[in-house]
């Protein structure tokens, strides 16, 4: 089997099953397809059960494509990629070995970059674009989002500002043709070598704009604090749940002798914390819900000396509404208002279940008042 082979497969499989979101090659299956979050076998003109043979065979022959891919999977039992199919249609893959075994996991990329107000993206968030210098994080685990809310943010700048963006990504999703902005995109292994020596090298560039797909390692982080300190917008993704996550995980990539000066290097440079998780809607999507940390005098100070007992990240968030902060409380509430999440999803999403009981006693309380909206946020602004 051959790359036209696979590409063919997925092809079809995609034309039987157009609201598909992902499809995954697992031996000793069908082929299936994710729609609105429940799988199911996509079989007309396709395989009926795949072998290990063939899911093997896919995998090599896509890999080979990749030799950092191909490195990755043999080091780790994984590789990320991208994959453009002969239509046009762009896929992320996941190659990766179960019980000895090669399956493989594909998801379909809009055609069009997602917009900020799509996303619903908070209103810090998007505003940071036209920033000038500084950091912007977006937190979150695998799969929450991540990619796309800075491609959005990237769509943005390119929309309204006349620059040079670089971005560093593992892999390449979202394609950026030039508007107002030219962007140029580089994809780890074929580009670069590594987020620290691409970044490094991305400040001889004469960027204005610099995206990091993840800072992973100290080095990136030392190179992204710096190119922040020096007059570079740095937007770049952090693995943490929650804002306060992505302080402690950034902080804790340097050496304990270098860890206060890292802590002072963030505390100075960081324009904007913002944190995401995905949860259902009812019409069978995927939404995100925000926490949204501004660089107060008091967060800065929480930056360098650390969380107490007294005082949280989470703590500061929830009452800093007037400096434009939003908790996930609070962002869960507004969707349930809405209409568009449910109270078990609120329930299940939730920090605790008391916060999760406050949050729809809130909207109860809330929901058919001419002014539930603005009653709403001032309740859960308290939490």
């Amino acid at each position: 089997m051959d790359l036209h082979f696979l590409e063919n497969l997925l092809g079809a499989a995609l034309a039987q099953a157009p609201g598909a979101s992902d499809l995954l090659l697992s031996p000793g299956s069908p082929v299936m397809a994710s729609v609105a979050g429940a799988l199911i076998p996509v079989t007309a003109g396709l395989p009926a059960m795949l072998t290990e043979a063939d899911t093997a065979a896919m995998a090599r022959a896509l890999l080979e494509q990749k030799p950092h891919a191909k490195a990755d999977h043999a080091a780790t039992g994984s590789a990320d990629l991208a994959l453009a199919l002969p239509s046009g249609t762009r896929l992320r893959a996941n190659v990766f070995l179960r019980l000895g075994a090669t399956a493989m996991v594909f998801r379909r990329l809009p055609d069009a970059i997602p917009t900020a107000a799509a996303l619903g993206l908070p209103p810090l968030l998007t505003e940071a674009a036209a920033a000038r210098d500084g950091l912007v994080a977006v937190a979150g685990s695998t799969g929450s989002g991540k990619s796309t809310t800075l491609a959005a943010l990237i769509d943005v700048v390119n929309q309204t500002r006349a620059v040079h963006v670089v971005t560093l990504e593992d892999p390449v999703e979202y394609l950026h043709p030039p508007k107002r902005a030219l962007v140029s995109q580089r994809e780890l292994g074929p580009d670069f070598q590594d987020f620290a020596s691409g970044l490094r090298a991305a400040m001889r560039q004469a960027p204005q704009v610099i995206l990091v797909g993840e800072i992973r390692d100290r080095e990136t982080a030392e190179a992204a604090l710096r190119a922040a300190e020096t007059g570079h917008l740095v937007f770049c993704t952090v693995h943490a749940t929650d804002c306060g996550g992505m302080v402690s995980r950034l902080a804790g990539l340097f050496d304990p002798s270098e860890e206060r000066s890292a802590r002072a290097a963030l505390a100075g440079c960081l324009r904007l914390a913002v944190a995401q998780r995905l949860v259902p809607t009812l019409d069978g999507s995927r939404t995100a819900v925000f926490e949204v940390m501004a660089p107060t005098l008091r967060v800065r100070e929480m930056i360098v000396h650390g969380e107490t007992d007294e005082a949280t990240f989470s703590e500061v968030v929830a009452q800093g509404k007037a400096h434009g902060m939003l908790s996930f409380a609070s962002s869960l509430g507004r969707l349930l208002l809405a209409g568009r999440i449910s109270e078990e999803t609120v329930s299940l999403s939730a920090a605790d279940r008391a916060t999760a009981v406050g949050i729809i006693d809130a909207v109860r309380r809330a929901a058919g008042k001419k002014d539930g909206d603005a009653m709403l946020k001032l309740e859960l602004d308290r939490r």
